[in-house]
């Protein structure tokens, strides 16, 4: 077994991501809100420049590794406890947490969702208010990367839809999503919920 895990260490090296989040015990959040070129306002957790936070995204991203989704669960569950006691949230219980939703295309490829994973080792506190499956996608749209605002803004309209309105209405919900950069996939799918009558709250794991 030993000598296994020699030869795949071998054909498999580690990537530079993977040896800083496997070294990494705590990210150090950095909370702030930001509001993407006037678009939503989003509760950002730490900066993506940040090399262990970046790392740790990438390695989620690609492997979905239990390690990476606990030192981002960590840092999300840092800074919500502390924003809920500013707000005065935390003692009506009157909130759904719900991760950004992929595409069916997206979740076959990579095998799972990000946010998800994020999601599912928050401290129980936390986990009992998760609400994966009532925010869905419902249009693939094409990676955001090499395009303008304005494409971007275009491309992820008519992306999203509420399953079960019942579930949202007259609730705080907190959505989660992993990178916020122009903030367009982030304020469609806020503007669906709010369409539903949710009071939604945008957090993203990273500000880019």
């Amino acid at each position: 077994m030993r000598l296994l895990s020699i030869l795949l260490s071998i054909i498999f090296p580690e990537t530079h991501d993977e040896k800083v989040t496997a070294s990494t015990r705590l990210l150090t959040p950095e909370p702030l809100v930001v509001s993407p070129r006037g678009s939503v306002q989003v509760l950002t957790c730490a900066r993506y420049d940040t090399v262990p936070v970046r790392a740790a995204i990438k390695v989620l991203k690609k492997h979905g590794t239990p390690h990476a989704a606990a030192l981002l669960a960590t840092l999300l569950s840092d800074v919500l406890l502390e924003e809920f006691a500013r707000m005065s949230l935390w003692d009506t219980g009157d909130f759904v947490i719900v991760p950004m939703p992929v595409s069916a295309r997206r979740r076959r490829e990579r095998g799972f969702n990000q946010v998800e994973r994020v999601l599912a080792v928050l401290p129980e506190s936390l986990r009992a208010h998760v609400v994966p499956d009532v925010l869905v996608r419902v249009r693939h749209a094409p990676m955001q990367k090499a395009l303008s605002r304005d494409e971007r803004l275009r491309n992820v309209v008519g992306s999203f839809a509420v399953a079960d309105e019942r579930r949202v209405a007259g609730s705080r919900v907190l959505l989660v999503d992993d990178v916020i950069a122009t903030g367009a996939t982030m304020a469609e799918a806020v503007q669906v919920l709010r369409r539903a009558g949710a009071h939604v709250e945008a957090i993203a794991l990273a500000r880019a």
